[in-house]
């Protein structure tokens, strides 16, 4: 007998974006890294974003922005609108981030701002200007991304 070509969505789930993730997939493990190597940086992050008295709307959490360049490298997304786009629909993608099936993905121009703030606090290394702090060495492991500015689609990794 054939079955019905509907489609109902139910609109509550009991599951957690964890249950959507093979137990042994790669980004697991790499997911442990990064938030080991994530947690030694978290005085600089603190000095990164203290309170501005200019005020504004709250920016990325540096540690989800940080996920988010890795998966970026890792997956060859080519530019920041296909990332938000794919971190959109993608639930592997949203749990390595740390974002919620219902929180709002950012909006391209928001990440870029964001993450030149992570290259002027040598959060991480910008291999043109050489630039490298020991925080930057201590995410090594992590294989941390960078943009370098002026060139939105060209992408390095840190060995």
């Amino acid at each position: 007998m054939r079955g019905a070509n509907t489609f109902t969505e139910s609109p509550f789930t009991l599951h957690r974006l964890e249950d959507f993730v093979p137990p042994d997939h790669p980004l697991r493990a790499i997911g442990q890294m990064v938030n080991e190597a994530l947690g030694k940086m978290d005085a600089l992050f603190a000095g990164m974003y203290e309170v501005d008295s200019k005020g504004g709307r709250p920016s990325i959490a540096p540690e989800k922005l940080l996920r988010t360049m890795l998966l970026q490298v890792f997956y060859s997304i080519r530019s920041e609108r296909q990332l938000m786009e794919q971190i959109q629909y993608n639930l592997l993608y949203r749990w390595f981030i740390s974002l919620t099936m219902d929180e709002a993905v950012w909006m391209p121009t928001v990440f870029t701002k964001n993450r030149e703030r992570l290259l002027t606090h040598d959060a991480v290394i910008d291999r043109e200007s050489g630039r490298e702090s020991e925080h930057g060495r201590q995410s090594a492991a992590c294989q941390v991304a960078w943009v370098c500015p002026g060139h939105s689609d060209r992408w390095h990794s840190r060995a």
